[in-house]
């Protein structure tokens, strides 16, 4: 009994930490025109430009840019960056799934527009920039 009592505590504890581990993703919206997304895998070090499909899911460490076309880029908590032409974003770090934690994106180059909703107070959205303007 007391055996069982343990492997049910350590289950929970176990599957409560990996729940906390989970980030939250994005989704490409709405795009037009020329759009690719680079998928970061750490597993394999080889990493390919790919074109963007409608609704494709994007996680931490993933790129996305534009050539000639523009892309909105929607966040679980309903935050959007809309990209530009000619534009490039990394998503550096990402909240987790209950949305707590700060989200990062970096932006290499172009115009971006930013939509966010009012965060939680134990949350965060950064935009870093090669420059300062």
């Amino acid at each position: 009994m007391k055996k069982a009592v343990c492997i049910a505590i350590f289950m929970l504890f176990v599957s409560g930490y990996l729940e906390a581990a989970e980030l939250s993703f994005a989704k490409l919206t709405s795009f037009n025109g020329e759009v690719e997304v680079m998928i970061s895998d750490p597993k394999n070090a080889k990493q390919n430009w790919v074109l963007a499909v409608m609704n494709q899911i994007l996680k931490q460490g993933y790129e996305v840019r534009t050539k000639d076309g523009r892309v909105e880029v929607t966040f679980d908590d309903g935050s959007k960056v809309s990209l530009k032409e000619n534009t490039s974003i990394s998503l550096v770090k990402m909240k987790d799934n209950k949305l707590k934690g700060e989200t990062i994106i970096k932006q290499w180059i172009g115009k971006i527009r930013t939509k966010f909703k009012v965060l939680r107070d134990d949350s965060s959205l950064q935009i870093q920039t090669k420059h300062i303007v």
